[in-house]
């Protein structure tokens, strides 16, 4: 992977672009000596999304799972409405557990 200064992308930035976009070709740029960001063809980024994607369901998953194995207290289906109606709740709305947030399950 070749690796360029971020002022000589800008200077041949046409150039640099379709050297990813027709070549296929990765860059790192660089300031100072760090790497700042990656040009990647469409291709690489559909395929990384489509991984990071994977990655989250996976995740999901998983958290369920362990949700699903926490014990919990078991009641008859009746007992339960007449409880979720007295606080209110019908329908989709029920849940056995709180559901957490997306994000603060990963953290």
């Amino acid at each position: 992977m070749e690796r360029i200064k971020t002022d000589k992308a800008r200077a041949e930035f046409g150039s640099v672009v379709n050297r990813v976009a027709f070549g296929h070709e990765r860059i790192v740029l660089e300031r100072r000596g760090k790497p700042m960001a990656a040009l990647i063809p469409m291709e690489d980024l559909r395929l990384l999304e489509r991984l990071i994607e994977e990655e989250e369901d996976r995740i999901d998953v998983e958290e369920a799972r362990k949700v699903l194995a926490e014990p919990g207290p078991d009641m008859p289906l009746d007992e339960f409405m007449k409880e979720s109606r007295a606080h209110g709740q019908t329908g989709r709305s029920l849940t056995r557990r709180p559901a957490k947030p997306k994000e603060a399950a990963r953290g």
